[in-house]
């Protein structure tokens, strides 16, 4: 574990690092953690050195897809879900979505909202 933390510890470096705080779990297949810690600063403050908690919370900005995204393949592991149909059936409020086709008039989609067949057409 310690090269684990060493690695960790480098991405928020403040001289080096990409990342101004972070919080690290890792859980195995059978829910239990094996391996916890923070690194960095909890706030962007200046003379904040305070360290994130393993409970702080944190904003998540563009990291929705991702997480959208391994819900999704969760979902279809545990045949919750599947990648083949329309993804109103999952989502009824996307029944009645329209799309604005000029100011004071829409138009209802004329194509199949779809579950993505992979995380990387999430992105688009």
């Amino acid at each position: 574990m310690d090269d684990i933390t060493r690695i960790l510890d480098g991405f928020t470096d403040p001289t080096t690092g990409s990342l101004h705080g972070a919080v690290f779990v890792v859980i195995d297949s059978s829910g239990k953690t094996i391996y916890e810690r923070t690194s960095g600063k909890a706030s962007f403050e200046d003379g904040n050195s305070t360290a994130p908690q393993l409970d702080s919370l944190c904003w998540v900005a563009s990291m929705t897809k991702l997480v959208t995204g391994v819900a999704i393949m969760q979902l279809v592991e545990q045949s919750l879900l599947s990648l083949d149909e329309d993804a109103r059936d999952y989502v009824p409020e996307l029944k009645g979505i329209q799309i604005l086709r000029d100011m004071g008039t829409s138009i209802p989609p004329q194509v199949l909202f779809w579950v993505p067949k992979s995380v990387s057409n999430i992105s688009r």
